[in-house]
């Protein structure tokens, strides 16, 4: 899964661009390899922390990605959705969006 690129600058969903960079560089500089050499656990922080730079810079890449990052919220309160193959959920979902048009259908009728 991929992690909460808004935790891993640490700033707020409706953080600006400006506040996006300035967290950007306090955290590149904290986790640079140059700094800190040898430790392979900084140098995938620092990798994971220019990804979510990248995605939160770019206007439709963030966009994109809050509207993943809301699904997933939504499906952490609903597990038992989670579980179920994506193809799974959304044919559930259809089929009881096509039962309810059917029911209105045969209400129309009975006028």
């Amino acid at each position: 899964m991929r992690p909460d690129y808004y935790q891993l600058l640490d700033v707020p969903e409706s953080a600006t661009a400006a506040e996006i960079k300035l967290a950007y560089r306090r955290q590149a500089k904290r986790y640079h390899p140059d700094h800190n050499v040898g430790n392979d656990a900084a140098e995938e922080r620092f990798k994971a922390v220019a990804e979510a730079y990248r995605v939160l810079s770019d206007a439709d890449e963030r966009a994109y990605y809050d509207r993943w990052l809301t699904l997933q919220k939504r499906l952490s309160q609903a597990p038992e959705l989670a579980q179920m193959p994506r193809r799974v959920r959304v044919s559930v979902r259809h089929g009881q969006e096509r039962r309810g048009r059917r029911r209105s259908r045969s209400a129309m009728d009975d006028v």
